[in-house]
């Protein structure tokens, strides 16, 4: 029980964890075409 407990809370950490580097990568990527964008202009 304890164990089966352990590795579902290991699973949801990762996909926690591959969550956030999605939305951080995808704030980067808008935030380098706006810097993009106002440098062209």
């Amino acid at each position: 029980m304890g164990a089966e407990r352990d590795i579902k809370g290991l699973i949801l950490e990762r996909i926690r964890s591959l969550l956030r580097g999605q939305v951080t990568g995808l704030k980067e990527g808008i935030f380098g075409l706006r810097l993009k964008i106002t440098l062209g202009n």
